[in-house]
């Protein structure tokens, strides 16, 4: 009698000894070099972007003042103030001043007498810039390459990337300060002074701009490129572990990277499939691929019923439209400046409200030079992707609903859903605009050099929605990702649709072998 057939390597889960920590293994040696070429490639050239942004300038303020009256002498005017760069804008540079108080204006060095309040302030300011935008842009790049050509615990590879990813979009908070900054710091005020018997015609023109260089494209680029590079990453280091992909080693470097990884199509009675170690949940589908099934919570999350399932399901429409509100209708902040100066012409204090999407379509109004990269990159991570994440994420919960819908399209619904979450930035954007309340007034008195002028910003509804929205979508989630959803692991009419030896979902702690990230996806 003939032995039955041994299964593939990537498919055993039951080594000889299996660490609590998952098997250790190196993405490298099973990809080979026709990925690895392109991965250290991509990495390479981001740290050297990610350098150069550092290094140079990435905004400047220009400022100018002139008269003219053009009813008594058209065509002349007289330059009060003539154009010239008031401040400019270094990742580095800024948080060696922001943590000193001393700023560099109109080429002057000047130092700040803060209060303790503003010097905390500006030291909060300070850190979160050098450890987001300077730091952490390097170590997510660095780390990302350690758990690519090195051996490492499944476990602590996926949980330490999964968690790299999820926060590495903060590295993009500096794009956030400065783009609040254009529109504080950037006016075009024209102003008629009422007649008197002194002065006929006299108008006053005022002009404040933020210029981004295109040094700013790249440092976006740089931030939101190693963001993607960390995710494609995990992507693929994940693969090794999905039954559903075939790696095979290729050191072919002009092969790989255009060609679409392998699937392998699996029976559902495949005895060479991988099975839970909890017999009540299986980690297949019906429809001849293998989609994993969701990692359930601890018994103290797992409810469910009619009323969990359309409270979830309101909570959730309930949140978009929040999302809408928040980018489209209430305002986000109303700033003008203020002082004795102001208060004897308010027509100069450049008194505006401005709402997310205003303050994106806007822009070029307010800053000059590259500022579509501000515009581009803001409308991908505070318009597009928090609608289409809580959309998706919407769409996978109501497809848990019904066995109708295949479960590749909920397991690839339910993917989508947690990748596009990791580039909606409205948690950031807030963040920004909280310590640009607080620094914005500091900063307008230290370019004009005096106290007689200053400034303040007011936030609007919209900024608290900007609170809400994120730690709703995020709590929401949590749920609907951590909940089974595979045909055969659901409660229909009350009774498991699988065998009462297999048992139902109810109660159940852990779906998935080797334990798999709570929010872990799988492409």
């Amino acid at each position: 009698m003939s032995s039955a057939p041994q299964p593939y390597s990537e498919l055993s889960t039951q080594p000889e000894k299996k660490s609590c920590l998952g098997e250790s293994e190196c993405p490298h040696k099973r990809y080979g070099w026709s990925f690895s070429v392109y991965i250290l490639a991509c990495a390479i050239v981001l740290l050297i972007l990610l350098i150069y942004s550092n290094a140079v300038h990435i905004l400047h303020l220009d400022f100018e003042l002139w008269t003219e009256r053009p009813s008594v002498y058209p065509g002349r005017k007289t330059v009060i103030y003539p154009k010239q760069t008031l401040y400019s804008v270094n990742l580095y540079s800024d948080c060696i001043e922001l943590w000193t108080s001393c700023f560099e204006v109109s080429g002057q060095k000047k130092c700040e007498n803060p209060t303790p309040k503003q010097r905390d302030n500006n030291r909060i300011i300070a850190a979160l810039l050098f450890t987001w935008s300077i730091c952490f842009p390097f170590f997510k790049i660095i780390l990302s390459l350690i758990f690519w050509f090195f051996s490492a615990p499944s476990g602590v590879r996926a949980w330490a990337m999964w968690a790299k990813v999820n926060i590495g979009r903060w590295t993009i908070i500096e794009s956030f300060f400065i783009w609040y900054w254009a529109y504080g710091l950037g006016f075009q005020d024209d102003y008629e002074v009422p007649h008197n018997k002194y002065i006929d015609g006299l108008v006053i023109h005022a002009r404040s701009s933020g210029v981004f260089t295109n040094v700013t494209a790249i440092f976006i680029a740089a931030q939101l490129g190693s963001l993607a590079l960390s995710h494609y990453i995990m992507k693929k280091t994940e693969r090794l572990y999905d039954p559903i992909y075939v790696v095979e080693r290729n050191d072919n470097i002009f092969q790989y990277p255009c060609k679409r990884q392998q699937r392998r199509q699996i029976e559902v009675d495949d005895y060479w499939f991988v099975k839970p170690t909890d017999p009540s949940i299986k980690n297949y589908g019906d429809d001849g691929h293998a989609p994993k099934e969701a990692y359930t919570c601890p018994k103290v999350w797992n409810v469910d019923g009619v009323l969990v399932r359309f409270l979830v399901t309101g909570l959730l429409i309930a949140n978009i439209i929040l999302l809408i509100h928040a980018i489209f209708i209430q305002t986000s902040f109303s700033e003008r400046l203020t002082g004795s100066f102001f208060d004897k012409i308010p027509e100069l204090a450049n008194n505006e409200s401005h709402t997310i999407w205003s303050q994106i379509k806007n822009l070029p109004s307010h800053a000059n030079g590259a500022v579509w990269s501000l515009q581009v990159s803001s409308l991908l991570s505070l318009v597009l992707a928090p609608l289409v994440s809580s959309s998706l994420l919407l769409l996978f919960w109501l497809s848990t609903l019904t066995t109708r819908i295949p479960d590749s399209l909920k397991s690839s619904l339910r993917s989508w859903a947690a990748m596009v979450s990791v580039y909606s930035c409205i948690d950031v954007a807030v963040c920004a605009l909280y310590f640009s309340d607080r620094f914005y007034p500091q900063i307008i008195s230290s370019l004009a050099g005096t106290d007689l002028i200053s400034a303040n910003i007011t936030n609007g509804p919209a900024a608290t929605m900007m609170i809400i929205y994120p730690i709703a979508h995020w709590i929401l989630m949590a749920h609907c990702l951590t909940r089974p959803f595979l045909k055969k692991n659901v409660v229909l009419g009350g009774s498991s649709q699988t065998s009462e030896k297999e048992g139902t979902i109810l109660g159940t702690r852990e779906a998935v072998t080797g334990g798999s990230v709570s929010l872990q996806t799988h492409g």
